[in-house]
């Protein structure tokens, strides 16, 4: 590395110094705000109210529907989808965020499953797997503050062998999708969905290690009103190695979800979800990648400036070395895949700082003879307020969370729903720069107490089965609480 970019790495690490955390969709930033701009927010600060209606969006069945083609016909069929979805309890909810009624609804029309406000997961399992749809998820008045919702499929034999989940979330203009692979054997599927009543344009571009992908006429595509729209990864970019997918949208906004299943001649190989990662970043953290056999950090760099990048894995008991320091150089344009496999078994969070902008996610697989199963990993934000995930009743499985502090000590409260409403806290003290994993059944929810350092969360699933487990992560995103009407916004004095 030559002296002058190793310079401008150093400036980046050393930024994380600086004491002032401004949190948004592009992960977490350190600033310095103007004074002028910060006495101008005390005499202008807006009035937040409780949101009284939320959507997200969950995929539906993944491995159907393909555009183009007249159905899909895997050896065997994959088993339902499974949707949960959970409303915070009062108990964890800020100051002024709670009160009684409110319904949580997952569906449509005479297949939609309704429930009071009660802290309970609400369960939907898809009937038929022929049904090309996605499943929104809604919730209003008093369940709408910190609604939280996922998909889970666990599927035990068959060419889609493995557990896939996805993080349902709210529709987006602009995600990135970190994952996935178009080696031989390998099937991936990007599922578009549109929650809204009128059509959105979508343009989808792909980045590998060779650069961008020359858009095909499928690149370009038209999502109508409350459908979705299923597009194979290798028509998009056939041969593309280590691609990282970006979608974009006009005229509305949709939901991405990348399904990536890996079938090695008859053998099974793997199965799971990819969600949108955060924004690129100078700074990220990909948390809940648990290690226990290869491993891969997937980068890419959007620019047009070469990226130097310091990777460091936090662990249980601090960083682990990487080899060369941990350093690596992405082209501008293209994307890279680091190597994990000297990482010793165990959780992490991995760091990622570079002197430009990337987006990250991290792959872990688990083998067993001939069969395989791997799990993707997407970058998150810190929870600065509540985070929480809706987990579906599958038996023979452990879920933990798993909890990094990249800085400072964290100390956060991991409280677990059961399915009668009983909620149950967990004081968790996490030290800086190391990661901590936490057992959990039910619905779950982590609250940093005052004073906490920034903490990021993901879950970690697996199930147990003859031919090798099966294992599945996603992260927990901050959820969304409050919103600020549009005629309280300040005005200019």
């Amino acid at each position: 590395m030559s002296a002058r970019r190793a310079a401008r790495l150093a400036e980046v690490v050393a930024k994380v110094s600086v004491p002032v955390l401004a949190v948004g969709l592009a992960g977490y930033v350190l600033v310095e705000p103007p004074k002028q701009l910060a006495r101008a927010a005390v005499h202008h600060q807006p009035t937040a109210v409780p949101l009284e209606s939320t959507a997200l969006v969950c995929p539906g069945p993944e491995t159907v529907g393909v555009r183009g083609a007249d159905a899909d016909h895997p050896a065997t069929p994959p088993s339902p989808a499974q949707v949960a979805a959970a409303a915070p309890p009062d108990t964890v909810r800020p100051a002024g965020v709670g009160g009684a009624g409110g319904r949580v609804v997952i569906g449509r029309g005479a297949d939609a499953v309704a429930v009071d406000r009660s802290g309970t997961a609400a369960l939907l399992a898809q009937a038929s797997t022929s049904a090309a749809a996605s499943v929104p998820v809604t919730a209003v008045e008093a369940a709408a503050p910190g609604l939280v919702a996922e998909q889970l499929t666990v599927t035990r034999r068959g060419d889609e062998r493995g557990a896939a989940s996805a993080t349902c979330l709210a529709a987006s203009d602009d995600q990135w999708l970190v994952g996935g692979g178009t080696d031989v054997g390998r099937r991936g599927r990007l599922v578009l969905a549109n929650p809204h009543d009128a059509s959105a344009d979508v343009t989808v571009d792909v980045l590998s290690t060779q650069g961008a992908v020359a858009r095909t006429p499928g690149s370009t595509v038209a999502v109508p009103p409350h459908s979705r729209v299923v597009l194979l990864l290798d028509a998009l970019a056939a041969k593309a190695t280590s691609p990282v997918v970006h979608v974009r949208s006009t005229g509305g906004s949709v939901t991405a979800v990348l399904s990536d299943t890996y079938l090695d001649g008859t053998t099974p190989r793997g199965i799971d979800d990819v969600v949108a990662a955060m924004p690129p970043a100078r700074q990220a953290l990909v948390p809940g990648v648990r290690v226990d056999g290869r491993a891969v950090l997937r980068l890419a760099v959007p620019g047009d400036a070469e990226a130097v990048v310091q990777v460091s894995a936090l662990g249980r008991s601090g960083a682990t070395d990487l080899p060369d320091g941990g350093v690596v150089r992405v082209p501008a344009g293209t994307t890279r895949d680091v190597s994990l496999d000297s990482l010793p078994k165990g959780d992490y969070g991995l760091k990622v700082v570079s002197d430009v902008p990337v987006v990250a996610g991290a792959w872990v697989e688990r083998r067993a003879g001939g069969i395989g199963e791997f799990a993707w990993s997407a970058t998150s934000g810190p929870v600065t307020s509540l985070a929480g995930v809706a987990r579906a009743d599958v038996s023979g499985g452990r879920t933990d969370i798993v909890l990094t502090a990249p800085r400072q000590d964290a100390h956060v409260d991991v409280v677990t729903v059961a399915a009668d409403g009983t909620a149950t806290t967990r004081e968790v003290d996490v030290a800086a720069g190391t990661t901590q994993a936490v057992q959990v059944s039910g619905s779950v929810w982590v609250r940093p107490k005052q004073g906490s350092g920034e903490v990021v969360a993901a879950r970690f699933t697996q199930y147990d089965d003859a031919a090798g487990p099966l294992v599945t992560t996603g992260p927990l995103r901050q959820v969304a609480l409050t919103r600020v009407p549009t005629d309280l916004a300040p005005a200019d004095r």
